[in-house]
């Protein structure tokens, strides 16, 4: 059973988070094989005075309103091998 966190900051609509969830459940199950039915898609929004990077509040920088999206580093490595496996065995 595939889970899958989404952090990202606040500003994306409804209709957006729902095309998200459906994309990234149909990347896993077709990486994994799992059936969609097991997999689980979580959407953390974070405020950005809840974090900071080198030292600085998100917040306080100038980029502060553009979100930004960021996928758990494992699930993204093994998406990409996944998909890298899946396209050479494409090839062959």
């Amino acid at each position: 059973m595939p889970y899958v966190t989404v952090k990202m900051l606040p500003g994306r609509t409804v209709d957006q988070k729902r095309a998200l969830i459906e994309k990234v459940t149909d990347a896993v199950s077709e990486t994994t094989n799992a059936p969609k039915e097991n997999i689980t898609v979580f959407i953390e929004e974070m405020d950005a005075t809840h974090y900071g990077q080198a030292g600085v509040m998100h917040a306080d920088k100038n980029n502060a309103r553009h979100p930004r999206i960021q996928l758990d580093v494992r699930v993204f490595f093994s998406l990409l091998s996944s998909l890298r496996t899946a396209r050479s065995g494409r090839s062959a």
